[in-house]
């Protein structure tokens, strides 16, 4: 994307970055993300994070700057990168669940424990097992 902020002025530039955040799909790119002197860049995280709530996808291209530290903690509280899709920590916990009798070694029975409470987002085990249990 060019350096909107430059060849236009602001209210335009915002109504544009607006949008292009806003879209459903697609990614786009903000020009160089070493650049941390692109004006567009800059209104862009800034936009991006007054608009958190209303994202439909991530933009972690904006986050690749020292002056995104906020909105990549936004971003990350939006759209975890580890939460599991819907029904695959359930899954997987059945599937332990049926393996544990062959799991001799403590050792590996703790690493699948934590593979699964990794897999359930840390939000504990009760969580996956729902109304079964």
């Amino acid at each position: 994307m060019p350096d909107l902020v430059q060849l236009t002025d602001a209210a335009k530039a915002d109504a544009l970055l607006r949008r292009v955040l806003l879209l459903k799909s697609g990614e786009v790119a903000f020009g160089d993300y070493r650049n941390e002197a692109d004006a567009t860049q800059k209104r862009a995280r800034s936009l991006a994070l007054e608009f958190v709530g209303e994202l439909p996808r991530p933009c972690w291209q904006l986050c690749e700057s020292t002056e995104a530290v906020e909105l990549f903690e936004a971003l990350e509280k939006k759209f975890p990168r580890n939460s599991p899709k819907p029904g695959q920590a359930k899954q997987k916990a059945e599937d332990l669940l049926k393996n544990l009798g062959s799991l001799s070694d403590p050792d590996e029975l703790r690493a699948q424990m934590e593979s699964l409470q990794q897999a359930a987002g840390g939000g504990g085990l009760e969580r996956l097992a729902g109304d079964r249990y």
